[in-house]
């Protein structure tokens, strides 16, 4: 009898894995949101600000311009000659222009995060713009503006797919616990008649409902590992903007997210269950 009533129990495989789902997503919401700052701060400082130069130009003088300006980020002035930019179009392909080279000296440079702002931006062009041998200042701002916007709309995709999965979770658990607890109705009527407390009753299967949590809370910790380690991976340049106290900010919180949506989901099943 024993054996028919265990083999009846709903297995709690499904549940982890809606758990961990949800976890995994929550995690990718709480990591972009907490460091959207961070990564709008590195992006910032890798918009090129472009100035193409005249045939006359002074270089160096227009590089000590450029360096005494505090908004300029130091370190920042790289030099492009015409010939290594033509060379880079080309992909070093011959290509005949007519023996003329077409492009132009070119100066990058980049500017402050703190200090980047359109007026700013705009205040360093009008000033190269009356340097003698700067024919045009040119920058890519809409580049910024828009990947911070699909920031914003990738974090809120996925904070709505993770309320969705949530849904999903709390109903999983829901019905694992309501079959659990048929499957030992013998058992628990029993502790009933002997005058057991519903709290007594219904804590195994909310230790257990804990536990479910728990177990999606690590599989969710592996999968986040596993992405930040690719995107670490792919770009090393995301180093400089991560912050390991937002991340352990983040992992902590789904951990109370993992024990907490769990039991209270299993209390509130157990207390309807025990009411009929």
């Amino acid at each position: 009898m024993s054996n028919k009533s265990n083999k009846s129990k709903p297995s709690y495989l499904y549940a982890s894995m809606s758990v961990a789902i949800v976890l995994f997503l929550l995690g990718l919401f709480f990591v972009l949101f907490l460091h959207s700052a961070n990564m709008g701060t590195l992006l910032k400082e890798k918009v090129n600000v472009v100035v193409e130069l005249e045939d006359t130009a002074d270089r160096s003088a227009i590089t000590n311009v450029l360096s005494a300006q505090t908004a300029v980020k130091e370190g920042s002035v790289q030099y492009i000659s015409k010939a290594d930019g033509l060379e880079f179009m080309t992909d070093g392909n011959s290509i005949d222009f007519a023996g003329e080279n077409p492009l132009q000296d070119l100066l990058l440079f980049n500017v402050k995060a703190e200090q980047y702002s359109d007026e700013s931006l705009a205040a360093i062009k009008t000033l190269l713009e009356k340097q003698p041998g700067v024919s045009m200042v040119y920058y890519e701002n809409m580049i910024l503006e828009n990947i911070k916007h699909n920031i914003r709309r990738l974090s809120t995709l996925i904070l709505i797919l993770g309320l969705v999965f949530i849904f999903l979770a709390i109903v999983i658990i829901r019905n694992t616990i309501n079959l659990s607890m048929y499957a030992d109705r013998s058992e628990i009527l029993t502790l009933q008649r002997v005058g057991a407390k519903p709290s007594f009753v219904k804590m195994p299967y909310i230790k257990s409902s804990v536990m479910v949590g728990v177990r999606g809370w690590v599989i969710a910790v592996l999968f986040l590992a596993a992405v930040v380690a690719a995107v670490l991976t792919n770009f090393p340049s995301v180093w400089s903007s991560l912050r390991l106290v937002y991340i352990a900010i983040s992992l902590l919180g789904l951990l109370a997210v993992a024990i907490i949506i769990p039991a209270v989901v299993a209390n509130a099943a157990a207390n309807s269950y025990l009411k009929q």
